[in-house]
Parts: C-alpha cells; sequence; structure tokens
C-alpha cells in the first residue's frame, strides 16, 4: 500500500515540482510508458524512493546535511524526469547513489559533495549556470528520440546535399572494393549481426586513450574500420550498407552541439533550419543576453548579495517589518517611500 505523504512538506513540495497530483502513480506511469523500457525500468523505483519512502525519513531525521541530500536527490530525479540529455551521464545514475546513501547509517563523504555541488551558491532552480527546470523538455525530448532513430532531417533544408552522396555510396566502386578487401581481411568481424560502429571522436577532438592500436586482431581491424569510415564519411556499416554522417543539431549536458559533415558545402541559413535548432536550445529556458543585459544582470546580483547583508544587520540591530526594510533601502542608497515589495525580490532573488 501506497504511504499517505499529503501531510508532509517535503513530498508535497515535490509533488508541487512535478507537477503531480496526490495520486501522483497513474500519471507518472502514463509518462514513463512514453520513455524507453530500460529507462523506465530505472526511473520508476527512484521515484517510489522520493514519493513514498524518502518524506518519512526526511521528517525523523534532524541533520541538515541529510536534508541537504534529500533535496539533491529529489532534483536528480526531476532531471531524468525531463530528459536523459541535460544531466551528466547519467542522472538515474546520479540518483540510485543518493538513494542507496539516505538509506545508509551513515552519509557517505561522496553523497554530501554531489549535493553541495547541486544545492549550494545557486539561485532557485537553477545549479551554477545551469537550469534545473528546462522551459521546454518535451522539445528536448523529442530531438533525443530523433537522434536515436538516427533522424535529423527536421533540422537539415538541404536535403538533396545528403541524398546525392548517399546514393552515391551504394555503387561507389571505390567503397565496394575497399569493403570486400576488410571483409577479406577480417570475415570473423565483418560476418557479426549489427551495425559495425567507428570509433567515437571525443569532444573537441581530444585523443586521451593514445589513437589507433595494432597489438590485437580486434584493434587491427577496429583501426581498419576507422579508415574506411574516415575515407567516406560514415558513422558505421550495417551488413556490408555504409551509412553517411548526417548533419546534426544535438542537446548535451554540456550544450548543443552542431555537426557538419566534411563532404557537404554548408551554407547555414540554406542547409539547416536555425530557427528550429535555435529552439532547441533555447529549450533549456536561456534569458537574452547582451552587453547591456548581461551588465544589468550582474548589477542586480551584486545588489542582491549586498541587501543580503543589510538584511542580515538589519535583524542583527532588532529592526523588523517597515523599520527592516527601511534599513536595508537605506544602505543600498535607495529612497524608501513605503513599498518594500523592491527590497523583498532583492531578497529572494
Amino acid at each position: 500500500m501506497p504511504r499517505d505523504n499529503s501531510s508532509s512538506p517535503f513530498a508535497a513540495q515535490w509533488q508541487a515540482r512535478f507537477d503531480f497530483p496526490p495520486e501522483w502513480q497513474p500519471y507518472a506511469d502514463s509518462h514513463l510508458s512514453c520513455l524507453k523500457p530500460s529507462k523506465a525500468e530505472e526511473l520508476r523505483p527512484l521515484l517510489v524512493f522520493l514519493f513514498e519512502d524518502l518524506p518519512a525519513r526526511v521528517a525523523r531525521s534532524r541533520s541538515s546535511a541529510y536534508h541537504q541530500v534529500a533535496e539533491a536527490y529529489g532534483w536528480v530525479c526531476f532531471q531524468a524526469w525531463q530528459t536523459s540529455s541535460h544531466f551528466p551521464w547519467f542522472a538515474e545514475k546520479y540518483a540510485d547513489f543518493l538513494r542507496v546513501s539516505l538509506k545508509a547509517r551513515r552519509l557517505p563523504p561522496a553523497a554530501g559533495v554531489v549535493a553541495d555541488l547541486i544545492m549550494c551558491g545557486s539561485e532557485a532552480n537553477v545549479c551554477g549556470f545551469q537550469p534545473l527546470v528546462l522551459a521546454d523538455p518535451e522539445l528536448v525530448r523529442e530531438a533525443q528520440d530523433a537522434r536515436r532513430a538516427g533522424a535529423y532531417e527536421p533540422f537539415l533544408k538541404a536535403k538533396e546535399k545528403y541524398a546525392e552522396f548517399d546514393k552515391r555510396l551504394v555503387r561507389e566502386p571505390a567503397f565496394l572494393c575497399d569493403w570486400k578487401a576488410l571483409k577479406k581481411a577480417f570475415p570473423r568481424e565483418t560476418s557479426k549481426k549489427g551495425i559495425l560502429h567507428r570509433t567515437l571522436v571525443p569532444e573537441r577532438n581530444w585523443v586521451r586513450n593514445g589513437g589507433a592500436k595494432f597489438d590485437t586482431r580486434s584493434r587491427q581491424f577496429q583501426a581498419a574500420l576507422d579508415l574506411l569510415c574516415w575515407k567516406y564519411c560514415l558513422w558505421g556499416i550495417d551488413q556490408g550498407k555504409p551509412l553517411l554522417l548526417k548533419p546534426s543539431v544535438v542537446v548535451t549536458p554540456f550544450g548543443t552541439q552542431f555537426f557538419i559533415p566534411s563532404y557537404l558545402s554548408f551554407d547555414a541559413k540554406r542547409d539547416l533550419d536555425l530557427g528550429m535548432a535555435t529552439r532547441l536550445h533555447r529549450a533549456r529556458g536561456q534569458k537574452r543576453q547582451g552587453e547591456k543585459l548581461s551588465a544589468s544582470r550582474v548589477q542586480k546580483a551584486d545588489e542582491a548579495t549586498r541587501a543580503k547583508s543589510y538584511d542580515a544587520e538589519a535583524r542583527k540591530l532588532g529592526h523588523k517589518g517597515e523599520a527592516r526594510y527601511q534599513f536595508i533601502a537605506r544602505k543600498l542608497g535607495q529612497l524608501y517611500h513605503g513599498d518594500s515589495r523592491p527590497i523583498r525580490r532583492l531578497l529572494a532573488s
């Protein structure tokens, strides 16, 4: 039987953040059914722990460190609920580690570090420079599903450029000759079922593992396959069919990645739907930027920091109510006319 956590502030807070009704499980199951089975299988017990078990543990604990780890656990579960593309690999793994930590007799130091990284020095709903609440998670999920299916066409206007090389590859004599030679040298490796993948190129083209190796047969095959894929701009080979690289726009935990294959004569305005790519990038909810806007935000952040410092000073001096707001305004060099809302907004930011 699900526990009745209706009176738990912790459970109520997280139900509100997830936009869940009191009977949350049917609502959650509806969303989980749209995910990959493996993803849903990982996420469901994490949510059950968050809403059914953890609220009672939080109520019993008087440890501020425990409460912080519990809050961090909720936020990591929320990242996994939104999308797997936004958080470091993967939100479910972080959540599972925090769940085990919250059930242990003592919190391991690493759990405190993870919780501090998520919770400390951040504004509401923001972790450092990263949003914890995406503006349009559905758009990110759609792009994520399209990426898994290899469907980048929504971002690609100049489909004829891709089609030209894709059709050419199928009957390219040089490719057919090269593939025949690879099969002859590595018959066992090339006859495997499924896609033969080239080695992924690390971010920024950094090679951290020493590059190609030839000390074993499997490594010799991989090195030869990588060379073949480089020669014809492939991401892999499927039962002899060459899989041509496509232009792509991909959301990663650290930003939005544009990839332009080397065979494409690229024209940004004509070849890519930049409007759609921009919407995908802005799905995180970034604020507008520019010299004036950025300067204004920096000034406001500095003003908020000073306001909080003056608020602490006012409380020590025993100022309350209007006298407290008047004290803060005077310290900030502002005139106070009885409207405390600007000061309260600064204190809440």
